[in-house]
């Protein structure tokens, strides 16, 4: 089953919700390819960077079983959807509109880091 992390910007978290020159979608897109695409081959224990991480987790076994990461910035309806491209269980564009419905929303970016991941 695929899993996705949801991350929502609040008032008092204005990191999220201002965007200076796209410096949050710089940012949003460099968590998720760290996640996906760095983290994919590290033996380095997850516990180490979350003590809520179960003993003997590789970041690479977790990077393995994320699917996505969403980025919602409640205040203008904008999100950011990141696609892990090897994730265990992949999603892709079509499963995406069939979860909303068969029609993405309208400020939905998505990003599969297709010519990332090398």
């Amino acid at each position: 089953m695929p899993r996705i992390d949801t991350f929502i910007g609040r008032s008092n978290n204005q990191n999220l919700t201002v965007n200076f020159g796209s410096h949050t979608d710089t940012m949003t897109r460099s968590i998720a390819r760290r996640a996906f695409i760095e983290f994919k081959c590290s033996n380095e224990q997850a516990i180490n960077v979350d003590k809520k991480c179960k003993p003997n987790v590789t970041l690479s076994d977790a990077s393995l079983a994320l699917s996505g990461i969403l980025f919602l910035d409640m205040y203008n309806d904008k999100s950011l959807f990141y696609l892990n491209p090897n994730a265990k269980n992949k999603l892709d564009e079509s499963a995406l509109e069939r979860a909303f419905d068969f029609k993405l929303p309208v400020k939905m970016a998505i990003d599969t880091f297709e010519y990332d991941n090398y």
